[in-house]
């Protein structure tokens, strides 16, 4: 499987531009190829999937041959598996997610770790309170829980 820099190193100058647009990168000299390429690879902004499907078929193809690819295949999805070795999942920049996902569990068990042992039931009982009911409450200074 090709390197995200060995994929873009066979993209054209305008196709190199053309992504540097989409994902806004800052490039100091946009006639430079190289800059582009340096730019795109180093981007996490650039999901080489997202980027490749939005090619032709027939373009696809050609990057594989140039990559040395197998460029069998009537699918646009199965030529930009090739090209990235990300499947499915990585169209969709999942890869590109699933630490943050992962994290963002961790954290939550954190909170639900133990079941709720506490009584729930005047906590059920404020969530029912009307406007009225709960400005009664705080004006005479009784428990909300």
């Amino acid at each position: 499987m090709p390197t995200k820099r060995q994929v873009l190193e066979t993209l054209t100058r305008n196709e190199l531009l053309n992504l540097a647009d989409l994902h806004g990168l800052e490039v100091e000299d946009r006639r430079v190829r190289d800059q582009l390429i340096d730019a795109a690879a180093s981007s996490r902004k650039v999901a080489l999937a997202d980027a490749l499907a939005e090619f032709s078929r027939d373009r696809l193809k050609e990057l594989c041959r140039e990559l040395g690819l197998d460029e069998a295949g009537r699918e646009k999805a199965q030529l930009v598996e090739r090209l990235t070795g990300q499947g499915r999942a990585g169209q969709f920049g999942l890869p590109h997610i699933a630490e943050e996902l992962y994290q963002s569990a961790r954290r939550l068990r954190v909170f639900t770790a133990r079941p709720v042992t506490n009584d729930l039931a005047p906590a059920r009982e404020l969530i029912g309170l009307t406007a009225i009911e709960l400005d009664a409450r705080i004006r005479d200074s009784r428990k909300l829980l």
